[in-house]
């Protein structure tokens, strides 16, 4: 039985036990070779784009303006825009001071128009009984 501890022979020797074991070896070694070098392509490719994504922060970093830039821009703005409100506010009071002006002007104007319909009124009224009276 050639050391066989079945019944029937399997066919299996020292050589054939060699040549499966060094055709899973060689399959193996395969497949271990190209997981690696699928690692190695993916690793390769993840830096990439991370050198990317990095060159691509850089270039916002160099757009950017400055916290500090950007605080004083707006406080210079706001500076010019509080000095015209300040000189369109005197403006519109100076304006608003002409308008009263002309409307106290232009109602006493009035009113002397209506003191002067009814003195006529008046004084046409006096004639009227007058004459009326004489008759």
């Amino acid at each position: 039985m050639s050391g066989e501890t079945e019944k029937e022979v399997s066919g299996w020797t020292t050589d054939t036990l060699k040549e499966h074991l060094s055709a899973v070896i060689a399959s193996n070694d395969r497949r271990y070779t190209e997981r690696f070098d699928a690692q190695e392509s993916a690793s390769k490719y993840a830096q990439e784009k991370a050198n990317e994504f990095r060159g691509s922060l850089d270039d916002v970093g160099k757009r950017q303006m400055p916290r500090v830039e950007a605080e004083q821009l707006i406080r210079s703005t706001t500076d010019r825009w509080s000095a015209q409100l300040g000189s369109v506010n005197e403006k519109v009071d100076a304006l608003q001071a002409r308008m009263d002006r002309n409307d106290g002007r232009s109602g006493g104007i009035n009113a002397g128009w209506l003191i002067l319909v009814a003195a006529v009124g008046l004084v046409a009224t006096v004639i009227g009984i007058v004459v009326a009276l004489r008759r």
